[in-house]
């Protein structure tokens, strides 16, 4: 009788990515029935799969619902059209700057900048003498040690240091404000509940981030998703909490 070899993962296993979806697990510590801890929190594992029964939750043991992984054509398409932009851009600003020349006259300007008068001395020798100017190194030194002056330089030289990004959904992602914009950068993989009737889930990789954050009490509405491949998606009507 033949075997069912095809039923095998090749040998030598392979890593396969996959989410938990078991939402009747039995927590130990307290008796209830409910999400296992990774279903809840969206984590996407890793699993090096020897045979058929590795592919499971390390949590709850439950079987995985496989990830797909990869750029979609819609993905390239857009990532090739953003190349395409900059290069014609780059064109028009080189050919501009070729024309203009890049240079600016400055004939007719005075270089010496210093006023000098002719006196004559007894001897009847001429003897050109420059314009007094202790008045000025006056003022100059006045202001240069005045302590409000001090003060106001060293701030502009020694700006605050800008707040560290904290830690969002368990140590998953980190928030960072900046110019009066939100921004949630992700460290782990990370399935992001898209708050619609069918369940959908975003998948986010280790680097993409979700910028113009919409938080509100500390429950992310939407914002605009941009990944590490450089697709850009606006995400509208969410409701996870941080």
């Amino acid at each position: 009788m033949a075997t069912r070899s095809s039923m095998r993962p090749p040998k030598g296993g392979n890593i396969k990515r996959g989410v938990c979806q078991n939402h009747s697990y039995l927590n130990p510590d307290t008796g209830e029935t409910g999400d296992c801890p990774k279903c809840a929190s969206g984590e996407v594992q890793s699993v090096n799969v020897q045979r058929l029964s590795d592919f499971k939750c390390s949590v709850c043991g439950a079987k995985l619902t496989p990830v797909k992984s990869g750029m979609s054509g819609r993905t390239k398409g857009l990532l090739f059209g953003a190349v395409g932009l900059v290069l014609v851009g780059g064109g028009i600003f080189w050919g501009h700057n070729s024309g203009s020349g890049g240079q600016v006259s400055g004939e007719g300007v005075d270089t010496t900048g210093i006023d000098t008068v002719s006196t004559i001395d007894p001897q009847g020798i001429d003897t050109l003498t420059a314009p007094d100017d202790t008045q000025t190194s006056d003022t100059t030194t006045a202001v240069a040690e005045d302590p409000k002056v001090q003060e106001s330089e060293k701030v502009a030289k020694d700006p605050e240091p800008a707040p560290a990004p904290s830690s969002v959904l368990g140590g998953v992602a980190t928030i960072e404000k900046g110019n009066g914009y939100t921004t949630i950068t992700f460290r782990r993989d990370y399935a992001l509940d898209l708050g619609k009737s069918d369940g959908s889930k975003l998948y986010i990789q280790s680097g993409d981030r979700i910028e113009r954050a919409d938080i509100r009490h500390n429950v992310l509405r939407g914002g605009d998703f941009v990944s590490r491949s450089g697709e850009n998606r606006p995400l509208r009507g969410l409701n996870v909490k941080l």
